[in-house]
């Protein structure tokens, strides 16, 4: 055997065979093939790849090359360009010290030196494997912060095989920012970019190993088709946005993530929202990152956890302090309230007395909450109820259910679009906006529903008089990645005709809308206050130069219930008046629409015991009048402790109620008096002019 120091091939040299460039890692004499000769692949196609080569067999030979070689040409380029550019790709090439903590690039791209973007990076160097949850309100800037924190490791030698999962909508806009910014290429693997790869590379080949740095939509990766690659791939760095979509522990985001984790040495998980409310869903986030940093995920404190996550929000003094004028305050989320047309009030009469009553047909334990789904789903829009009903329909087998649904169907398909509320007020809040064929003012609509976008999408361009091709966009989830991507570019462009995007909930994450827009309107709210941040921060973010405004559409409804015969003077008491209302959310949110509470009121002549009916958050059915006041009345002591306000029609005179045990919650006398009043003393219920204290200022 020749020795390996006296062989034509010395390890570190590179070669060329089969049209690649290889590092030879050790060469040794054969008796009858040559040399044989170990290398490792350098050119993009082969890059990383092991393989050996036998000299005698090869054809052409493999070509050595000697850096004596080597031809100098002049850099021609302006300042010397080319030369910089080799200089800093070589520098970027050589790592630093493990050892060194502080950032290496802090001010070398091209985003605003902001300070409070640069704490994430420093804390994820703290630790010896990167690891943390980026929890930064909505539009402070996660995509570059998570751009720095790469940028940093792929200086240390320690980003060079980099993946990127991301919803499919954001794709292009991720790939963008981290390439324009920060330099750092990756290869967008769309479900069009992943079967362009399959079809170069042999059959069986990862598609993993053809790229090192990738991005890739989540719903591409969670199948079961790149389970098998993924477990033999290891990584330097995953990133994966919007993760608070992965809590569920049966879900398939929620194990594609917990696969990754565990091949990763740096795992950064971003998202706005990663608190729904529940301590151990979070505490499943959080066990990605690290599984021993919770002990029980049922309680546990922040500083349990404060190495692993950083939050600030737009009122953070860090932020405030640098932000200054960048990022206009919000304006006031308007609750729009719509009047039901008579047609639709038909439909609330329909939803109340049949499907929202305690003998609702087909309505059983497991499928409790299918009114409401009923419900939910007119409120957003007919066209979206009639869909409902549809469905449903192909499934229900009982037959007062089939008819209770045809006739829901029936009404819903009865209303057009003159007999819309919330129709004609998106119309008329759109033109107080500014939208218009003349004007360049812009507006986001949301929706929950594929059906209403549709009608909007229909209706729409003929009620503005937005006749032009392009001019009212549509997008939702039945849309592919790459036509998404379009519709979202499209709407950043300032010479594009779209002046209104109709979309789903697919663009309420990670989308940037602000460029070009600042009006967002809720056609429908979803249940999910998450969900509705998520929507406003679309337009209300970083860099966003008008204040962002927001208005939501409520339908309402002032329903009668059915007249019934007039009472004789001793009935008893009677519903006269019923209000449906999809309610407005409290002041300062925008929270989903719910069926009003039962309202009764007495009639002219009652029993003076009678109990007042007590509110229900359940809607009432019919109530019919009975000749005399019997039912009802307290008859127990027990209830007699408890006794309700009386009917003060019927009292010849003022009733004065016993006073009420200390244990009630009955509220203390709030009388102004010239005496002091008893701290103790409790407000009666029907005394004279319903004061306790006599003497009054």
């Amino acid at each position: 055997m020749t020795q390996t120091g006296s062989t034509p091939y010395p390890p570190g040299a590179r070669i060329v065979v089969r049209e690649a460039e290889w590092m030879v890692r050790n060469c040794t004499a054969t008796e009858h093939d040559g040399y044989k000769i170990r290398a490792t692949g350098v050119s993009e196609l082969v890059r990383d790849e092991d393989a050996v080569f036998f000299t005698e067999l090869e054809n052409p030979k493999p070509l050595l090359l000697k850096p004596e070689e080597t031809v100098l040409v002049a850099d021609e380029t302006p300042r010397f360009a080319m030369s910089r550019l080799f200089l800093e790709a070589t520098l970027r090439r050589t790592p630093l010290p493990q050892s060194e903590r502080g950032l290496a690039l802090p001010d070398r791209f091209l985003l605003d030196p902001l300070t409070y973007q640069q704490r994430p990076a420093e804390l994820a160097l703290k630790g010896l494997r990167p690891r943390v949850l980026l929890a930064d309100v909505v539009g402070l800037g996660k995509t570059l912060e998570i751009g720095l924190i790469l940028a940093e490791l792929i200086r240390r030698g320690r980003g060079d095989r980099i993946l990127v999962v991301t919803p499919q909508q954001v794709l292009e806009q991720f790939q963008q920012e981290l390439w324009t910014r920060f330099a750092i290429p990756l290869i967008r693997l769309d479900s069009v970019g992943i079967q362009r790869i399959q079809r170069e590379i042999p059959a069986g080949r990862n598609p993993f190993t053809f790229y090192k740095r990738i991005i890739i939509s989540i719903d591409t990766l969670k199948g079961d088709a790149y389970r098998h690659h993924l477990d033999n791939m290891g990584w330097d760095a995953v990133v994966i946005d919007e993760s608070h979509n992965l809590i569920g522990e049966t879900s398939l985001r929620n194990k594609l993530a917990r696969r990754l984790a565990q091949h990763t040495d740096a795992l950064l998980l971003a998202s706005a929202t990663p608190h729904n409310g529940d301590a151990e869903s979070f505490a499943e986030l959080i066990s990605m990152l690290d599984p021993a940093a919770i002990a029980d995920k049922r309680k546990y404190e922040p500083k349990d956890i404060e190495h692993l996550y950083i939050r600030r929000t737009k009122i953070s003094p860090e932020v405030t302090n640098e932000i200054g004028g960048k990022w206009r305050e919000r304006g006031p989320s308007r609750a729009v309230r719509c009047s039901a047309s008579r047609k639709e009030e038909r439909v609330f009469d329909e939803l109340t007395a049949t499907w929202l009553s305690r003998n609702a047909p087909g309505v059983t334990s497991e499928r409790r909450l299918f009114p409401y789904t009923l419900l939910k789903a007119f409120l957003s829009s007919h066209k979206a109820l009639a869909k409902t009903t549809e469905n449903r329909l192909k499934n229900a087998t009982d037959e007062p259910e089939r008819q209770a649904l045809s006739t829901l169907k029936k009404l819903a398909e009865d209303i057009t679009e003159d007999d819309s509320g919330k129709l004609a007020a998106l119309v008329d809040k759109l033109r107080e906006i500014g939208v218009g064929p003349a004007s360049s003012a812009r507006a986001v609509v949301f929706s929950e529903s594929v059906p209403t976008l549709k009608w909007l999408h229909e209706v729409l361009p003929k009620q503005l008089g937005l006749t032009k091709p392009g001019q009212v966009d549509i997008m939702h989830g039945g849309f592919s990645d790459v036509e998404q991507e379009k519709i979202v570019e499209r709407f950043s462009l300032e010479d594009e005709p779209v002046r209104v995007l109709l979309t789903g909930d697919v663009a309420s994450e990670g989308v940037n809308m602000h460029r070009q827009c600042h009006h967002l309107i809720h056609y429908d709210l979803p249940w999910s206050l998450i969900r509705i941040e998520q929507r406003n921060g679309r337009i209300d973010r970083y860099g966003q130069e008008h204040q962002p405004e927001f208005a939501a559409l409520i339908l309402t409804s002032q329903t009668a219930a059915p007249r019934m015969t007039p009472p004789s003077p001793k009935s008893c008491c009677t519903v006269r008046n019923r209000r449906t209302t999809a309610s407005a959310p409290p002041k300062g949110s925008l929270a989903s629409s719910r069926p009003a509470r039962k309202r009764t009121v007495w009639s002219k002549t009652c029993s003076p015991g009678r109990r007042w009916i007590s509110r229900s958050r359940r809607p009432t059915r019919s109530m019919t009048s009975s000749p005399t006041c019997s039912p009802g009345s307290v008859t127990s002591p027990a209830a007699t402790s408890r006794r309700a306000p009386t009917c003060p029609s019927c009292s010849p005179r003022p009733r004065r109620s016993p006073v009420r045990p200390w244990t009630s919650p009955a509220p203390r006398c709030t009388s102004t008096t010239t005496e002091r009043c008893s701290p103790s003393r409790r407000r009666r219920t029907w005394c004279s002019g319903s004061r306790c204290c006599r003497r009054t200022t």
